[in-house]
C-alpha cells in the first residue's frame, strides 16, 4: 500500500496529497461543492468537506487500489485510511454522501452497500437532512 500526506482536502471525496496527486475516495459520492457564484453549493457539501479535513489534513494516509487507480480527470482512486480507519466507509456510515460503485471497482461493494443502507434507515446525514 502506498502512502502520502494529505496537503489539500478539496471537498468531501477528494484531497491532494504532497506529491501533488490527486485522489478520489472509491465508492462514495459526496455533494458538489460549487465554487462558483451563480451556483449554490449542494446541501450537506460543506459538512463532507470538513469531516473529510477533520480526519485527513497533514496526516499520512495509506491508499489502497481496486481494479482501475485512476479515472478520466487522471485523479488517483483509492480506498484511504488512517491506521485501521477507511475514511471512504465512515463517510458512507455518517451519511456523507451516496454510493457510487463504478465497475470494474467492486472491491468493498457488498460492505458499502450495507453501510449505506444503513445510513439511510437511521436518516443520517444527507439522508435526513436533504431528502
Amino acid at each position: 500500500k502506498l502512502k502520502g500526506v494529505v496537503t489539500r482536502v478539496i471537498d468531501g471525496d477528494t484531497v491532494e496529497l504532497k506529491d501533488g496527486r490527486k485522489v478520489r475516495y472509491l465508492h462514495i459520492n459526496t455533494p458538489e461543492l460549487s465554487y462558483s457564484k451563480n451556483k449554490e453549493d449542494e446541501c450537506f457539501s460543506v459538512w463532507a468537506k470538513e469531516l473529510n479535513k477533520q480526519f485527513v489534513l497533514d496526516q499520512i494516509v495509506e491508499l489502497e487500489y481496486d481494479t482501475n487507480c485512476f479515472d478520466r480527470f487522471g485523479r488517483t482512486l483509492a480506498f484511504v485510511s488512517i491506521g485501521d480507519r477507511m475514511i471512504n466507509k465512515i463517510l458512507t456510515e455518517r451519511g456523507y454522501g451516496e454510493l457510487m460503485i463504478i465497475p470494474p471497482n467492486i472491491k468493498y461493494k457488498k460492505e458499502f452497500e450495507l453501510l449505506e443502507e444503513q445510513a439511510r434507515e437511521v436518516k443520517a446525514g444527507v439522508w435526513g437532512r436533504c431528502r
